[in-house]
């Protein structure tokens, strides 16, 4: 499996839920020809989005988040 693969299973929409009562909705497709994983998080006060790519030179997953809370994330991960 080619390593932008890896996050397929992610692919879709799916309900959230956290604690006694969070529920949100998260959809995730894959973007720009395959290469980029985008997150679209929606729940009733947070809305948010993330972008994730695999970088072959750092053989690195990085993703970066953003919501309307003002949040910005940064990850990297194998």
């Amino acid at each position: 499996m080619q390593p932008e693969h890896q996050f397929d299973f992610w692919l879709g929409e799916w309900d959230a839920s956290w604690g006694d009562d969070g529920k949100g909705i998260n959809r995730v497709e894959m973007i720009l020809n395959g290469k980029v994983v985008q997150e679209n998080f929606t729940a009733p006060d947070l809305v948010g989005m993330s972008v994730s790519c695999y970088d072959p030179e750092r053989a690195l997953w990085c993703q970066t988040w953003v919501d309307n809370t003002g949040s910005y994330l940064d990850f990297t991960g194998k």
